[in-house]
Parts: structure tokens; sequence; C-alpha cells
């Protein structure tokens, strides 16, 4: 089974359709500085009863006060080795005539990896759902993942490495104009 993502953090998400238009921007909601919660800045966690996502700056980000990160008591920026796994989303809606989207985020990840490049543990993935989902905290999620030119080799498309330096990713997709999404860091 695998398990929780480790100090996962996310700054400065940004997600803009071909046209431009900007869907998450990294100044306000997508850089987690519209206050002290998810809510506030427009995102939404399932979260087990040891480990969730939290806004915060525990994980010290690059830039501005606060990221989205996994805590195991509300504030630190740390986990408790549970299997489970956390989900982090936010509804978003296609514009019309908008089907390519660029997806940018900063992240960091202390993992296992490289001393098992190929672990499924401890780590950070990307999926676009339908936004009628729901998560399940006990099982790894099926839809369509997200993957950068960054992501493991091997490793099933997931985020992570064995120091605590921040990275820069960029994925680029397709969706469907007009379909109401949830984009998920799980």
């Amino acid at each position: 089974m695998n398990r929780l993502v480790l100090s996962v953090c996310l700054l400065a998400t940004t997600l803009i359709a071909n046209a431009q238009t900007l869907l998450i921007d990294p100044a306000l909601e997508g850089g987690f500085e519209l206050g002290s919660t998810l809510a506030a800045n427009g995102w939404t966690a399932t979260n087990n009863t040891t480990d969730g996502w939290i806004v915060g700056s525990a994980a010290t980000p690059p830039t501005g006060a606060n990221c989205a990160h996994v805590s195991s008591n509300g504030t630190n920026y740390a986990y408790s080795q549970t299997s489970s796994f956390v989900y982090l989303y936010k509804d978003l809606v296609v514009p019309a005539g908008e089907p390519k989207l660029t997806l940018t985020f900063d992240w960091k990840c202390n993992s296992e990896y490289p001393s098992s490049s190929t672990s499924d543990w401890d780590n950070l993935k990307v999926f676009l759902f339908p936004s009628t989902a729901t998560f399940d905290i006990s099982s790894d999620p099926s839809g369509t993942q997200l993957v950068g030119p960054n992501a493991l080799p091997g490793g099933d498309g997931n985020y992570n490495s064995a120091t605590l330096t921040w990275n820069t990713e960029t994925i680029q997709f397709g969706a469907v104009p007009g379909q109401a999404y949830k984009l998920v860091f799980v």
C-alpha cells in the first residue's frame, strides 16, 4: 500500500488556458496568500485523522508567506507515516474554446528517492477528475493523471526527491471546454 505524501508543499500554482485565460492566479489563490485556510484560498482537502493538507509557512515558501503542505498536527511540515492518501483539490471550469491548458506549480517532497527509484511511497501525484469525483483516503486514485517532464521515470508519474529543495513543474494537457473538473494533488 502507498504511504501518505511526505512533506509535500505546493506554492504558486498557475493554470492557464491556451488563450491566456488565467484560471488559478499564483499571486492569489494559487499562491495560498488569500488567507490562512485552504477554503479562504478556494481549495478543498480530503484528509485523514492523522495527516492533512493545510496552509502555512512551516515549509518555508521560496516566495510569499504561505504554501499548502501536509501536516501531522495542523501546523508542522511533517507527516505521521500512516498509510493513507490525502487530497488537495480546486474546482474549475475550462473556458469555452480553450481546450489546451498549462499547469505550473512549485513543489518539494523529501522522500525515499533515490534509495528506491521506483518507490510509490512519499510522493506527489497530480490528476484531473470530473467535478463529481469523490476521494477515498485508503486507496490510490484512478483517473486522468497529469505527468510533466520532471516526474520520476519509472515512478508512476510521481514527484519526489531526497532533498528539500523547491522544484518547478509545467504540464500541458487537454480538457473539454465548458466542462467542470477538479484539479487534484495527492
